[in-house]
């Protein structure tokens, strides 16, 4: 299940980047409408962000209920998230959190005289129910369903399993995980939440684009990137599939390298041939 938070982590990372490159690249050479609106639709308005951010979010939730059944029915079959299941879980994530996206995508635009991808909502009201929608839907709900599971998950693992013997180094295996993805859970809460609310407030007069609308965005770019950091100072596994793919890449480019020189090489004796 830690592949499965990698991948996540470096997807949802990529979309940061995109979104940010999308939204540098917007003041400078963003096209007019009809063009322009299209642009913010799919790229430079912050929906691949935002869609990512939703999908990691509920993701998050499929991976509390993996540790739920793993830990509290560990030789049930009911709750194993096996690959298949873990790639339909995945899959259904990203799926929710596209269609929960979809009014906000629909009513982006470029506005011209500000140089920049607003949401035009043709009524203030719907703008506010949506928002609040999107704060109950994609925060709220989640992070209380994530909360709830791991409670039950902790009381067992620290209060109400009864492990001896060699089942001892199996409890602080489960310990040591659990106490990982709890607090790469509560870190995504908290770099999310000051984003998720200052969109929520700024259609009710909070000024969006203020400091703390800036600092909300910084929190997510940082929570994007923090995972592999986490993970290689947790997992010692981690850390030796980095250091291998690490020395993989710089083998190949060694490999690349030589095999340029040797190129070289055939290309000056072939000349010296020739010139004899």
């Amino acid at each position: 299940m830690s592949a499965t938070e990698v991948v996540l982590g470096v997807i949802f990372s990529i979309l940061v980047v995109v979104n940010l490159v999308g939204n540098t690249l917007v003041c400078l050479v963003h096209p007019e409408p009809p063009v322009g609106d299209f642009l913010c639709k799919v790229a430079t308005g912050g929906s691949l962000s935002w869609v990512g951010t939703a999908a990691s979010v509920f993701t998050l939730v499929l991976i509390a209920f993996e540790r739920y059944y793993s830990i509290l029915f560990p030789y049930s079959n009911k709750g194993r998230l096996t690959p298949q299941r873990a790639k339909l879980g995945i899959a259904t994530s990203w799926l929710v959190a596209v269609i929960s996206e979809i009014p906000a995508i629909l009513v982006m635009k470029y506005n011209a005289s500000q140089k920049i991808c607003l949401e035009d909502w043709p009524n203030i009201g719907f703008a506010r129910a949506y928002t609040l929608a999107t704060l109950c839907f994609d925060f709220i709900l989640p992070f209380t369903i994530v909360a709830a599971v791991y409670t039950k998950v902790i009381y067992h693992l620290w209060h109400g399993s009864n492990y001896r013997g060699t089942h001892i180094s199996l409890l602080r295996r489960r310990k040591k995980v659990t106490k990982l993805l709890l607090f790469i859970t509560a870190l995504h809460g908290v770099c999310l939440l000051p984003d998720t609310v200052t969109y929520v407030l700024s259609y009710f007069g909070f000024q969006y684009g203020s400091i703390a609308y800036k600092v909300g965005t910084v929190l997510v770019c940082v929570n994007s990137t923090m995972n592999p950091f986490i993970y290689s100072l947790q997992s010692e596994r981690f850390r030796r599939s980095l250091v291998e793919l690490l020395q993989c890449n710089v083998a190949k480019r060694v490999w690349l390298a030589s095999g340029f020189q040797r190129k070289r090489d055939v290309i000056v004796i072939n000349d010296s041939h020739r010139q004899e």
